[in-house]
């Protein structure tokens, strides 16, 4: 199994999809992507983020990323995209907020899942099914 921790690092000051340095993030996504051994981690972001965006709304967040969202999405698929809470890296650099950045986190990826209208089962998927399958776990708590 093959795994693309923080979704290869992109430059997340970059806002526009025609940007060559996005092109070329992209581009190494789908090639990674068609390994069907290769599973994405949806974490890391929070410090990849310029501070500003860090500070923002989940709103602003999500439509910020939503282009590398999109383009995970439509490599990866829901079955083979797992959520990574990141904490506690995702705290380094946040200020103090009610939640806190484990929490805004949380609350970027269920805002992405529920835009893209995936289904109950694809959601499933990325909030645990995905991890079930890629790291082999045959028993639960």
């Amino acid at each position: 199994m093959k795994s693309p921790d923080h979704l290869c690092k992109p430059d997340l000051t970059i806002y526009n999809p025609s940007d060559p340095k996005f092109i070329a993030w992209r581009t190494a996504i789908f090639a990674l992507a068609s390994s069907p051994k290769t599973y994405l981690k949806l974490s890391g972001l929070f410090s990849e983020m310029p501070a500003t965006l860090q500070q923002s709304s989940v709103d602003d967040i999500v439509i910020a990323l939503q282009p590398y969202l999109a383009v995970i999405l439509a490599s990866f698929g829901a079955s083979r995209i797992m959520f990574g809470s990141d904490w506690p890296v995702c705290t380094v650099g946040m200020e103090k907020e009610e939640g806190g950045a484990w929490e805004k986190w949380r609350m970027v990826v269920e805002r992405f899942v529920d835009l893209a209208g995936l289904t109950t089962e694809e959601a499933v998927m990325i909030w645990s099914g995905t991890a079930i399958k890629a790291y082999g776990i045959t028993e639960l708590l």
